[in-house]
């Protein structure tokens, strides 16, 4: 009899112990609850060969896409809880962060939008409808932030919706997620067309063999991100796979454990791979080219700007640089070089053209263009000579720079009653001579400063 009992407790602890992991498991994998419907995927399949051979051939436009966000917070009825405004800029420099990748840049198109609603507070997916109703601006994309999120009956992350003929241009997000660096990315990828690494369903396994031999039409249909079976927790805390499941062929999986597509423990994920990106910018550009909104020009022409200098290579040499300071808009900034380097200053240059991409955490973009001169052997530079010769020629004021340097700076220029004629930013570049575009001036003296040097010029009609 007491061993039959002991037999009997060993099965109701092992079916307890069958139930708890399954349970872990069904939690872990509801983490993200976007759902691939018939209709997106039919739509995402009619352009399948298109998208691959514009991320196969590694092609990325080079042009911005600019991506208009409503943010919307949901708070309790009486104006508690809910996320901060720092988090919402959190949010945007986190996606101008990675998709910048993709040549994507996110922006507010209005100030957040703060909704008292105990009945939105805790969200479910049932409501959806209802939510798109009161609060979605058409055409642009619409996030909201709730303190949780219910798909089916289950708490999750939150979710998207993937491309098709009839979009639903919105995401929720449950706050606890928004800002953890990952969820928020992993999301709005799947809002552009990316799928999970290890296939277009939120749960399951793959069917991508290892060997690649199918990686365009299994899997993620991506050819760099290796065959993922799903590592729902299997991951350690060193961010190391520790599943050993084979796929058909009987070869052991080797997933990636940081990509953001993944179901990798959050704190892995940090990562998208080049295709992904390239997938995403293809996007952006076919499947949500009707994103627009009418602040763009208020955003992109705002106070954010930019000085920068030059300094030129030696022949034969890669010793150019360009330094760069930026003034206005919105802290912190993020920078995209078009030799790839993330960095406010760049050294080590060689002679050439370089582009660069300025963002600020509101979603404001400047770029620019500033070439990298090298000098022949026999003229080498020395060190920078900041001189500058205005004068006045049939009327109109010059200004000749004698220096070695190229760079932009301030120019202000007023007359001896103190109202300004021109206040703007002038491009000098070596021996050359600046026409600055005022009216015909008066005989009289005027006042030019330059870098905060003050230059005075009397001019005789």
């Amino acid at each position: 009899m007491q061993l039959e009992s002991l037999v009997n407790l060993k099965k109701t602890i092992f079916f307890l112990i069958l139930f708890f992991l399954s349970f872990i498991k069904l939690n872990a994998q509801n983490e993200c609850a976007t759902i691939l419907t018939s209709e997106e995927e039919e739509y995402l399949s009619a352009a399948k060969v298109l998208r691959q051979a514009f991320y196969s051939s590694n092609k990325t436009n080079a042009d911005i896409i600019y991506i208009p966000v409503q943010n919307h917070v949901f708070h309790s009825s009486n104006g508690t809880g809910g996320l901060l405004e720092n988090d919402i800029t959190t949010v945007i420099a986190t996606l101008n962060y990675y998709y910048k990748n993709s040549h994507i840049v996110f922006y507010e198109c209005s100030p957040t939008d703060n909704i008292n609603s105990d009945t939105y507070y805790d969200f479910d997916n049932t409501q959806e409808s209802s939510v798109a109703s009161l609060y979605d601006i058409s055409n642009v994309l619409n996030i909201y932030y709730c303190n949780s999120v219910y798909s089916s009956g289950t708490s999750v992350c939150g979710y998207a919706h993937f491309p098709s003929s009839t979009p639903k241009d919105r995401i929720f997000l449950k706050n606890s997620c928004a800002t953890n660096g990952s969820s928020i990315v992993h999301e709005v990828g799947h809002y552009f067309s990316l799928y999970h690494t290890h296939g277009s369903s939120n749960n399951g396994t793959t069917t991508e063999l290892v060997n690649g031999s199918n990686c365009y039409t299994d899997g993620d249909e991506l050819c760099d991100t290796p065959a993922d079976p799903n590592i729902d927790g299997l991951v350690d805390a060193n961010c190391q796979y520790t599943g050993n499941a084979t796929d058909a062929n009987g070869d052991f999986y080797s997933p990636l454990t940081d990509n953001i597509m993944s179901y990798s423990s959050k704190s892995c994920r940090d990562s998208l791979t080049p295709d992904q990106y390239s997938r995403a910018n293809y996007s952006a550009i076919y499947d949500r080219a009707y994103l627009s909104c009418s602040s763009l020009a208020s955003y992109y022409c705002g106070s954010l700007g930019t000085v920068w200098a030059v300094k030129y290579c030696d022949a034969n040499s890669n010793n150019g640089a360009i330094g760069i300071t930026v003034s206005g808009g919105k802290q912190p900034y993020q920078y995209l070089w078009s030799n790839g380097d993330t960095v406010e200053d760049i050294s080590n240059l060689s002679g050439g053209t370089y582009i660069l991409i300025i963002s600020d955490a509101a979603g404001c973009i400047i770029s620019d263009t500033i070439t990298v001169l090298c000098y022949t052997s026999s003229i080498k530079e020395k060190e920078i000579n900041t001189s500058f010769i205005p004068y006045c020629i049939n009327g109109k004021l010059e200004i000749k720079y004698t220096g070695n340097y190229s760079f932009r700076t301030n120019v202000t220029i007023v007359d001896i009653l103190g109202n300004v004629l021109f206040s703007d930013q002038v491009l000098f570049s070596p021996q050359t001579e600046n026409v600055i575009p005022i009216e015909k001036l008066n005989s009289g003296m005027y006042c030019i400063t330059i870098s905060n040097q003050t230059y005075k010029v009397i001019y005789v009609n």
